[in-house]
């Protein structure tokens, strides 16, 4: 759980010179994925470790909660998402740092429970439009 019990990352901003329209919410049999945010970070910085994208590159953050509707602990999958940015296909990567407070998505959740978290490509830094597809 991010920051404290009901922290959620502040509302941000459309970068500018990109567009990002998200359908708010998925839902099938399994789970439900919300969108809750979308940061861009050049760099990410604590006393342990520094996160810093390629040059000509950023790091584009994008903040989900999943409700898993099963009884059992479902492992919410990394393969679930994909993304193009600007009508490329991009891997998602890592980051030391947990922006915003939150831990990666990609975690068990336990049976009727929320868990909150982020996923991380690094993307040129005058992309204009991305795509994220969920395949659960």
């Amino acid at each position: 759980m991010p920051g404290g019990d009901s922290a959620q990352p502040v509302e941000t901003p459309v970068p500018k010179n990109a567009r990002f329209s998200p359908e708010k919410e998925y839902s099938d049999s399994e789970r439900t994925v919300s969108i809750l945010g979308l940061q861009e970070y050049k760099k990410l910085k604590t006393e342990k470790y520094t996160d810093k994208a390629s040059k000509g590159k950023k790091y584009l953050v994008l903040f989900l909660k999943v409700y898993n509707k099963r009884k059992d602990k479902n492992y919410f999958n990394v393969n679930y998402l994909s993304a193009k940015i600007d009508g490329k296909e991009i891997e998602n990567t890592f980051l030391f740092n947990e922006p915003e407070g939150y831990q990666t998505i990609f975690t068990n959740i336990a049976g009727g429970s929320t868990a909150e978290g982020f996923i991380v490509w690094e993307v040129p830094e005058k992309w204009r439009k991305m795509e994220v597809t969920y395949a659960g």
